[in-house]
Order: structure tokens, then C-alpha cells, then sequence
């Protein structure tokens, strides 16, 4: 253990809160210390990650703290750490978070080198399959690399670390500050840019190319020199380093690390599915969409095998080869007639799929109906239309109607279904939504064809992530492609300021003084001491130290009064005695 981690070694042993009883010093980063505790209360071991001491007061650390509770207790996978717990007690500011015994992906791959194609593809399937919960959550990490990636014993991962994560609708994000870790930053936010779900698949495109070949896309002499190559520099194809790794894996890393957001796959759901192809069939060469013109179509389309050129024969012997193929199209003019025949039956009776066209009106359009029907072949071409029947997203119409039979030659064809969707009635009227949740006002505006803006701010009564006020007022009645803002809140806002002495109050006077400045008592002990009983002897926070308002809580130690004084012991008095025959 270096030292660094050993001037936290006295935290061994003591229990936070009468809860969190710390069992070993785990890790120390450049923010926070890591601790194996065990929760006394649920009896189950947990990891418990607390400011460090050089950022306890430190205000952007503080908010980096509160951003990590708010964006991991808005998910909830298999392939996520969970939370438990988040606490500011004083200067304690902790997150409690379950345990994962095992090793960071970093260390993994310095261990094992290039992990081949099984093992790359079943990382890169699970991470994308965390992305893919917390995208659809409205989280972007933005810090996706194999320090935040844990690997259990049986080879199981788990995402952690959404410290900067950004918790907004897709069309936001933080431009002008670059955030991220530069060996695996996406070119946006090495420049600054709006940040976007496409920044995390850039993220795990370098994370493959690196499993896949063994060594990073970019590096540099320093970490400027690196983030200006992901801007600028093409990266060397992973087949020129490793030529036994497949074409179609090599296509998957570099669409997802396209120096264009909108050019890389459109959702880690898609980088998804390409993976699972390439790990079912390791000779699929996707093909290429050749239009430029329409950034939002997959590269990946559909899989297509690569062809074997077959070498003509050598023109020996010609004259007698050419004398007998005369007499074998002969031969062939008439079997030829009864071949072709053969060949069309068997394609239109031996080797075709029927297709029956399903009754999909009224049916909701979800991800779950989709996948059914892929899975019967059947794709569909959506739009979206006004319907005062059916509510948004039922489908209303569609073509071709049901009863219907279509056939398809084999097995990797589909048929195409045209649906129209609703987005609603054309017109309706705005119902109050004050303190609702602002994710699900938003998506139920949004299918009756409204257009929302979203503002944030902070507020020290509405919960964060619910609606303090819109525009326009309850009651209006809106069309199709109105706008409706919405403020959001961004719950209370964290402020510092000095904390006030209350030494040598009384206790009652010292909770009124801590809470007229915005902090609170904690827990409350009591010892003899040199001072009149019932006054406050000592407090957990110095007086003057910054400290978070309505986070901080301060402990305080009240005087019993001095000690009782030992009892005094009385000796007799000594007397004289005159010898006998002496002279008085």
C-alpha cells in the first residue's frame, strides 16, 4: 500500500453515522478516497466513496458529488453500480454505493494484452448495453474509459463514475468546457462542443479499438498533443495492426469513432446489434451506405458475404474442348428448358417464406412490438399523423391491411409494413402541470405534437427534476407545433459561508444560531469540562470554516460541568509524650 493511501489507514475500524463501519482503504483518486464498509443497518458489505481531504470545501467538487447521486439514482441495470446512500455530515460528504469485488477493465487489459474478438465483442456488448439504459434515462456519462469499468470474477462488468455525467434531453449539453479523459475523449468535447449520446459511443469505439489491437488509437507526448489527434487524425486501421481481426469488426470501430457525431452509429441500442452480428457470424462484411447526404442512415445496413473469385481454366487443348461443348449446348438447349423448370418451382414452392400481415391497429408502437415483429420478418415504415381516434402512439392506419399474405425468397429478407401513427388530436388543452415530473410531461407533450423548451433553475422547495412554472397557463388550448416552456428545477442550490462559533452557548441558543445560518446540530454528546454545565465545549466544524448551507450538520459537545474534587483525608494530631523523669 503507497502512503498516499495510508494516511487514511486511522479510518479503519471507526463506524460513520452509527451505520458504516469501515473495513479496508480500497483506493485513493485525485477527488476521493474509496472504503469497504459494512452497512450495519442492511448487514451487506458496500463501497463508500468520500471527498477527500483537499476537496471538502471545494465547491465544484461538491457539485461533481451531488451530480454522480443524481445520475446513478436515475438508473437502474445490471451492467450500473448501484446507490444507496448519499450523505454531508459536517465535513463527511459520502456517497454509499454497492461493492464490486474485482478489478478496473484498465488494469485487465495490462494484465491480458489484446483480449481477441470473444472477449472484446462481450465487453464492448455489455457496456453498450449500460449506455443504452442510462441514454434512454437522458444521461450521457461522458467519461466512458476502462479506469471506470470494473471486471468481476466471472467476467461481468460494471460502469461506474458518473461524476461529470450530464443529465439533459438529447439537443443539450455543456459547450466551451472540455470534459472527459483525453486517451478516450470524443473530438466534440476536446473542442468544447455540445456534448451528446454520440459522445459516449466515440468513448466505447476507442475502448474496442484498444481491446481488439492492443494498444491506444492516439498518443502523444502530451495530453494536447493527444485530444488535438482525436479532433484532426485519422486512426490506423485496427487490420493494419492485427489482420486477423474481421472486417466487420474493424467497420463497427471506426463508424463509432467518425470524427462526426452524426455520422457514428445512431444509439449504443445500434453499436449493440452490429456487435451481436459480428459475434454470431465473424466473416460479415456489412455493407456501406453510399449517401452522403443522409447523416442519420446506418453504415450498417445489411450483412453481406464476401465474394471468392474463381480462376478461369487454362485454354489447353482448345480445338477438341471446343469440338465437344459444341455438342453439349446441344445436349443442354433441351435440358436447359426442363432445369429452368426445376429452378422455378423450387424457388417459388421449396424455398420461400410465407408471411401473414398481422392486425397492428390500435396497437401501441413500443420497442417490445417492434422486436416481435423483426422477429416474424416484418419491418416497419413509420410516420407520424394527427388522429382523434386512436390516442398518440397507437397506429391508425396501416398498409398492407390485415389477412394479407406476403412471401419472401429466404430467411434474411423482410417485409415492409407502412404504419401511420398518432401523435394525437389535433387540438387539446394544457393541463396543470406544476411539481409533476418534468421527463414525463415532456415525452406526453411531445406525442400530441407539441414543441418544449426546458429551463433550469434553482429552487429551495420544488424537488430537482420537477416543473416550477410554464408557459402557456393551464386551460390554453394548443394545436400542433406550439411550444410550451417548461422551468425545471435543479433542487436546491448549494451555497458556502462561514460557520458560526457557538461555543460557550447553550445548547438551545447554539441549534437557534446554527440554524439562523443555514446549518443544523447533529449529534449531541456530553463531558465534564472546566465550564458551567448545560454550555456548548466544543463543535465538529471550526468557527469560520466555509461549509455547504442545508448540507452541513455540526456536532456538539455539552459540558456535564467540572469534575467533583477528591475528598481530603484528616490526620490526628501528633502529640508529645515526656519520658518518664524528665523535667517538666
Amino acid at each position: 500500500m503507497d502512503s498516499s493511501q495510508t494516511k487514511y489507514d486511522h479510518l479503519i475500524g471507526k463506524v460513520i453515522d452509527d451505520r458504516y463501519e469501515i473495513l479496508q482503504v480500497k483506493g485513493i483518486g485525485g477527488m476521493a478516497v474509496v472504503l469497504k464498509a459494512k452497512d450495519r443497518l442492511k448487514n451487506r458489505i458496500v463501497a463508500i466513496k468520500m471527498l477527500n481531504e483537499k476537496h471538502e470545501g471545494d465547491s465544484a467538487s461538491v457539485r461533481r458529488f451531488v451530480n454522480e447521486s443524481r445520475a446513478i439514482a436515475l438508473l437502474s441495470n445490471d451492467h450500473i453500480v448501484d446507490i444507496y446512500d448519499v450523505a454531508f455530515t459536517g465535513k463527511t460528504k459520502y456517497l454509499v454505493m454497492e461493492y464490486i469485488e474485482g478489478i478496473t477493465l484498465r488494469e485487465y487489459m495490462k494484465r491480458n494484452g489484446p483480449l481477441g474478438l470473444e472477449k472484446s465483442l462481450d465487453f464492448t456488448i455489455q457496456i453498450l448495453s449500460a449506455l443504452q439504459h442510462a441514454h434512454e434515462k437522458g444521461v450521457v456519462h461522458r467519461d466512458i474509459k476502462p479506469q471506470n469499468i470494473m471486471v468481476q470474477a466471472g467476467g461481468k462488468l460494471k460502469v461506474t463514475d458518473f461524476g461529470i455525467a450530464q443529465i439533459s434531453d438529447n439537443n443539450q449539453g455543456n459547450a466551451g468546457v472540455a470534459m472527459g479523459t483525453v486517451y478516450y475523449i470524443s473530438p466534440e468535447q476536446a473542442s468544447g462542443k455540445t456534448t451528446t449520446f454520440s459522445s459516449d459511443i466515440y468513448s466505447t469505439g476507442v475502448m474496442l479499438y484498444e481491446m481488439a489491437t492492443g494498444r491506444l488509437p492516439f498518443e502523444g507526448d502530451t495530453p494536447l498533443s493527444i485530444a488535438m489527434m482525436q479532433v484532426n487524425t485519422a486512426p490506423v486501421r485496427p487490420r493494419k495492426i492485427d489482420p486477423k481481426i474481421p472486417q466487420g469488426l474493424e467497420q463497427i470501430i471506426m463508424r463509432a469513432m467518425n470524427k462526426a457525431p452524426e455520422e457514428r452509429f445512431r444509439s449504443a441500442k445500434s453499436m449493440l446489434r452490429a456487435c451481436e452480428i459480428i459475434r454470431r457470424d465473424k466473416t460479415v462484411v456489412f455493407e456501406e451506405a453510399g449517401t452522403v447526404s443522409k447523416p442519420t442512415e446506418e453504415i450498417i445496413t445489411e450483412p453481406m458475404k464476401e465474394r471468392k473469385k474463381v480462376k478461369a481454366p487454362p485454354l489447353t487443348l482448345f480445338p477438341i474442348v471446343m469440338g465437344v461443348f459444341t455438342a453439349f449446348v446441344m445436349v443442354l438447349a433441351v435440358a436447359g428448358v426442363i432445369l429452368l423448370s426445376s429452378l422455378i418451382d423450387m424457388t417459388s414452392e421449396d424455398h420461400t417464406i410465407t408471411i401473414p400481415i398481422p392486425n397492428l391497429v390500435g396497437q401501441e408502437l413500443t420497442d417490445d412490438l417492434r422486436a416481435s415483429l423483426e422477429a416474424q420478418n416484418i419491418v416497419l415504415d413509420v410516420t407520424q399523423v394527427n388522429n382523434d381516434v386512436f390516442a398518440a402512439g397507437q397506429i391508425a392506419v396501416q398498409d398492407p391491411r390485415a389477412g394479407q399474405i406476403r412471401k419472401i425468397a429466404n430467411d434474411n429478407m423482410n417485409v415492409e409494413i407502412k404504419v401511420q401513427v398518432s401523435v394525437g388530436k389535433s387540438s387539446f388543452t394544457l393541463e396543470d402541470l406544476t411539481n409533476q415530473e418534468y421527463r414525463s410531461a415532456l415525452i406526453r407533450l411531445q406525442n400530441l405534437g407539441i414543441i418544449v423548451t426546458v429551463e433550469e433553475q434553482f429552487h429551495n422547495e420544488v424537488i430537482q427534476g420537477h416543473i416550477i412554472s410554464y408557459t402557456p397557463a393551464a386551460g390554453t388550448v394548443l394545436k400542433n407545433g406550439e411550444t410550451v416552456h417548461l422551468v425545471v428545477s435543479k433542487g436546491a442550490q448549494t451555497t458556502y459561508a462561514p460557520m458560526v462559533s457557538v461555543i460557550g452557548e447553550t445548547e438551545e441558543r447554539a441549534k437557534v444560531l446554527l440554524e439562523g445560518s443555514g446549518f443544523a446540530a447533529g449529534n449531541i454528546t456530553r463531558e465534564h469540562a472546566d465550564i458551567p454545565e448545560g454550555l456548548v465545549v466544543r463543535q465538529s466544524v471550526a468557527p469560520g470554516e466555509q461549509a455547504a448551507q442545508k448540507y452541513t450538520t455540526v456536532d456538539l459537545v455539552i459540558s456535564l460541568g467540572p469534575k467533583d474534587p477528591p475528598p481530603t483525608t484528616t490526620t490526628a494530631p501528633t502529640t508529645t509524650t515526656k519520658a518518664e523523669g524528665s523535667n517538666s
